[in-house]
């Protein structure tokens, strides 16, 4: 049964701000505004937040809700630095939960063993993260449980590709490590359309089963293999092919039990998220996963208490309460408004765009509605210094395409059932 669990502030009649704080939280990837909904909702509720990033600017550091910043090394620039920066600010701020957000998620759990003992690191470790994050392992790890999953194929060659294009079936060819759906052709139908993929050994594609266009993103916070927290939404405006910037939340059930078993099985902790297809014949389907926050957090406010999701193994699951919209405003105007226009359908646009709150704005904390402005302008500089786009920009420095060391790989999970899932377990 799903029930909301109540703020405590709401059972004793008084403001959670009048409360000392409980916990110190670090969050890491400041520069997304999932970790400026997070970082205030844990404010709110009485704890202490502070926030790490690579970035000079970023979203969270123009917020009230975060009692200090600290800058550290990029991850993709020196690992170990990363790593002793972390134990730094742990050991320094008596941090008591450090929660990753973006993909830097990936390079935290890489250290976590050099981290102090002390801190609880919500993320688990990196040899199932990569399996997850792999568009092609993950659907084999799923599979492997008996969960329903599309058809896909590893390439390293176009000809597989070129063969599939011939034989009339409906594909999607994306890359096996990639973010936003960046790097993704829906139902190419010309080897045209595909001929100037770069494939080999070293950059490995996937065809994946084309399941139609519905899609339904979700947003989960799992103990132990226990969901704690989930939200479930429908693709309805995105910023290019993949991340969303509107947010109502959709409850299908079908998506929630396909998770439980999953998470169940491989014994999950820390924050996940999956995109899942409605077929033709009304069945769900993951497509990917992402071992991270996403923009389902967004779905959620303060009276839903997501810090007792992270912080306590509970029995009731947190969902979000009532019938809220939320959008990323910024996202809407710059990626939405144009393709409304284009599609003809700015009516509708308008309606939703009234209908939401934008997840940025707050009365109580107003600097970051200006400071995503700078925040954008960032990203566009390191977009044309780096010739990439914006989008893959926002992520330049914390991005992992699935490279371990060689102490990583030996340590590495192989594909397959976990040693901790029992056979129980893949019964759910």
């Amino acid at each position: 049964m799903r029930v909301r669990i109540p703020n405590q502030a709401e059972i004793l009649g008084v403001t959670s701000q009048t409360s000392r704080p409980t916990k110190n939280i670090l969050f890491t990837g400041g520069r997304a505004p999932v970790t400026l909904e997070l970082a205030r909702q844990f404010h709110a509720n009485g704890h202490r937040v502070y926030v790490a990033e690579s970035l000079p600017f970023h979203i969270c550091q123009f917020s009230n809700a975060v009692y200090d910043n600290i800058t550290i090394p990029a991850p993709n620039d020196d690992l170990e630095a990363f790593g002793a920066a972390l134990s730094k600010v742990i050991e320094e701020h008596s941090i008591d939960y450090l929660i990753p957000t973006c993909e830097e998620v990936f390079h935290v759990s890489r250290v976590k063993s050099q981290l102090p003992e002390r801190c609880t690191i919500f993320a688990d470790d990196i040899g199932k993260l990569r399996k997850l994050h792999s568009k092609k392992e993950f659907m084999d790890y799923a599979s492997g449980f008996g969960l329903p999953t599309p058809r896909t194929v590893v390439v390293t060659t176009l000809e597989p590709v070129y063969d599939a294009l011939r034989s009339g079936r409906d594909i999607v060819f994306k890359k096996v490590f990639s973010r936003f759906s960046s790097d993704t052709i829906v139902l190419p139908r010309s080897e045209q359309e595909v001929s100037h993929v770069v494939v080999n050994e070293e950059n490995p594609w996937v065809i994946q089963d084309y399941l139609g266009n519905e899609q339904y993103c979700t947003y989960s916070i799992v103990i132990e293999g226990v969901i704690q927290a989930h939200g479930t939404y429908p693709t309805t405006y995105t910023a290019g092919q993949g991340a969303s910037t509107y947010f109502e939340e959709a409850n299908v059930e079908a998506i929630y039990t396909w998770i439980e078993s999953f998470m169940k099985a491989i014994h999950y902790t820390g924050q996940i998220s999956f995109d899942f297809m409605k077929t033709p014949s009304g069945a769900f389907m993951p497509i990917e996963c992402n071992p991270r926050a996403t923009s389902g957090a967004h779905l959620f406010d303060v009276r839903d208490r997501l810090d007792r999701a992270f912080l306590e193994k509970n029995n009731e699951l947190v969902v979000p309460g009532g019938e809220r919209r939320s959008m990323l405003g910024l996202g809407m105007l710059v990626y939405g408004l144009p393709k409304a226009i284009k599609r003809m359908t700015l009516r509708r646009w308008l309606g939703d765009w009234f209908k939401a709150n934008d997840v940025v704005f707050s009365w109580k904390d107003l600097l970051p509605v200006l400071g995503q402005f700078i925040c954008y302008a960032v990203f566009i500089w390191i977009a044309l210094r780096s010739k990439v786009t914006v989008m893959a920009a926002s992520t330049l420095d914390i991005e992992w395409n699935g490279h371990l060391s060689p102490i990583e790989v030996a340590d590495d999970i192989p594909p397959g059932r976990d040693e901790d899932a029992t056979n129980e377990s893949c019964n759910h």
